[in-house]
């Protein structure tokens, strides 16, 4: 009878046993701190229905780029609501009628067409501008009103970065993810400003108007992408709350009205009021992402794109909001969207999700074009809140015991 020996890695069985042990203290106290942070979001919705009856659903309350408190109503009057209800039944329609279809911009009134936009818009040229900055050009050129493209590299990169309700193209919003991509690489950013539309105070008119923004917005791209030479593969969206859902809408519509898909949309905490079923999906581009950060608040609590980040369970209060009044927590989580995608840009390994299946994938500007599914975090530490690299390392040494064992026994 032949004897089966096996050497059992003695101290492998040992740190296996002792790391079993702290995984699991490490699970329950992951899941203890995510269970807390759930109930503290709960806890935070709860107060606010309960001293300000009504909101989310009558009315919001936002902090503007000024740091001021701003109280937004969701009804609005008769008029408002019918321009939403019209944006609605606009955008529903899968095959929209476009009057300017492959066009141009010039259809627009940019480039030297007509000083009017068209009537169906309801806001004049002014109100949107698109300022170009690249290491050549860091004062900006604007491209709304000139054919002076020569600032304009098309063999690289661009993004195009926009803001949100009650904000502007001047914002930290918008500066800071500029700046922090000029500090890195040398390619091209737009930024988008809709200021004076998005800071209506009537928020009804403001979401029907993003559609209108996006529709502006996909002309400017278009004419870059089929006379200026920019190629539709280096177009990168990136929007904050509203600004989420209008290049949302730009990307549809320049899928439906010139056939063009850019290769890539990030979502920062697209808005949620008034934008349950008509918002930024993953049929925009070839890639679409998105960070929540105020999901039930101010940001939409729904998975919209091939993968959505839910850093710190994606709602309020995201670390740092604690010490904000009961009004300014939520716009203050709602920011950390872009606060989180800006660090990244510098950062690339800054935040680590744990998503779908077990896989982990970079949030924010590092995020590779085939991550799918869900994913989430904690942002104190930089990483998933599931423990899988712990898991497969004690997997491993399971393994390996087991292997061991198996050989003795049979």
């Amino acid at each position: 009878m032949k004897t089966t020996y096996c050497y059992c890695d003695t101290m492998m069985v040992k740190l296996t046993l002792i790391f079993g042990v702290i995984f699991l203290s490490y699970l329950q106290t992951a899941t203890t701190f995510r269970l807390k942070r759930h109930i503290k979001a709960l806890r935070h919705r709860a107060e606010l229905q309960k001293e300000y009856p009504g909101i989310g659903e009558d009315f919001i309350y936002v902090v503007d780029e000024q740091g001021v408190l701003k109280r937004l109503d969701l009804k609005g009057d008769k008029k408002a609501n019918e321009i939403y209800q019209k944006f609605l039944r606009e955008e529903e329609e899968e095959e929209e009628e476009t009057e300017h279809q492959n066009t141009g911009v010039q259809s627009f009134g940019l480039f030297g067409g007509s000083d009017n936009i068209p009537k169906k818009f309801n806001f004049n040229r002014n109100d949107i501008s698109f300022t170009l900055f690249n290491r050549k050009n860091k004062d900006g050129t604007n491209l709304t009103n000139t054919f002076d493209f020569s600032k304009y590299d098309v063999k690289k990169q661009t993004k195009l970065v926009t803001h949100g309700f009650q904000s502007s193209g001047s914002s930290d919003t918008c500066v800071r993810i500029k700046n922090n991509y000029l500090e890195v690489k040398d390619i091209n950013v737009i930024i988008l400003d809709w200021a004076p539309i998005a800071k209506n105070v009537i928020y009804p008119i403001t979401a029907a108007n993003s559609a209108q923004v996006a529709q502006y917005t996909a002309g400017f791209l278009a004419y870059l992408i089929r006379h200026v030479g920019v190629s539709d593969k280096d177009v990168h969206l990136i929007g904050h709350s509203l600004g989420g859902h209008v290049v949302g809408f730009t990307g549809n519509r320049l899928i439906l009205a010139y056939g063009i898909k850019i290769a890539r949309i990030t979502g920062l905490d697209p808005a949620g009021p008034l934008f349950r079923l008509i918002h930024l999906s993953k049929t925009a581009a070839h890639f679409v992402d998105i960070i929540h950060t105020n999901g039930g608040g101010l940001g939409l609590n729904k998975t919209l794109g091939h993968v959505d980040f839910y850093p710190n369970n994606g709602d309020s209060p995201q670390p740092g909001c604690d010490n904000y009044s009961i009004l300014t927590i939520d716009s203050c989580s709602h920011s950390k969207s872009w606060e989180y995608f800006a660090e990244t840009i510098k950062e690339k390994h800054k935040y680590i999700g744990s998503c779908t299946g077990g896989i982990k994938h970079p949030m924010g500007a590092k995020t590779p074009p085939y991550a799918r599914g869900i994913c989430s975090l904690d942002t104190d530490t930089g990483s998933g809140t599931n423990g899988n690299g712990l898991f497969s390392l004690i997997e491993g040494g399971v393994k390996k015991i087991y292997n061991c064992f198996r050989s003795i026994f049979g």
